[in-house]
């Protein structure tokens, strides 16, 4: 009471019509309060998921980095062993030289006539003519291969 006289809250002047359509807007400001937190709480999920999936595409990367390195270690290793399969292919002989002569017309080939214990013998044309005097060639044994 101000002076007297009885004070009316603005709520008791509402008619029930008011009230009912106050309530209505009341409830639809707070479902809307809700509805927009959702959609935040959705916003930021979908940027975690994102985040997520950089890291995944991140840690693939590495992954498929890792196996390119595994994958070159093992194809160097198998170049490295590659020469001793060269040697499966090579046919290995140990033959006797029975004659060793100056090839004419070339400086530095010898010709050798070879025992590879066939029934043929062999002539075959050698550049060892700057490397080893002709004695040492003549009647020894010296290793043969043809790929």
């Amino acid at each position: 009471m101000i002076g007297g006289t009885p004070q009316i809250s603005g709520e008791e002047n509402k008619s029930p019509e008011d009230k009912t359509k106050e309530n209505e807007n009341t409830q639809k400001n707070d479902e809307k309060k809700e509805n927009d937190k959702k959609e935040e709480e959705k916003k930021e999920e979908k940027k975690e998921e994102k985040k997520e999936k950089k890291n995944k595409k991140k840690e693939e990367k590495k992954d498929g980095e890792e196996q390119k390195k595994e994958e070159k270690k093992k194809h160097e290793q198998k170049k490295a062993m590659e020469p001793k399969e060269i040697f499966k292919l090579c046919d290995l002989r140990v033959g006797y030289v029975e004659e060793c002569t100056i090839l004419e017309g070339f400086n530095d080939i010898y010709s050798l006539i070879i025992d590879l214990g066939e029934e043929n013998k062999r002539h075959i044309g050698t550049g060892l003519r700057n490397h080893v005097p002709i004695e040492k060639i003549k009647n020894t044994k010296l290793l043969f291969f043809r790929i």
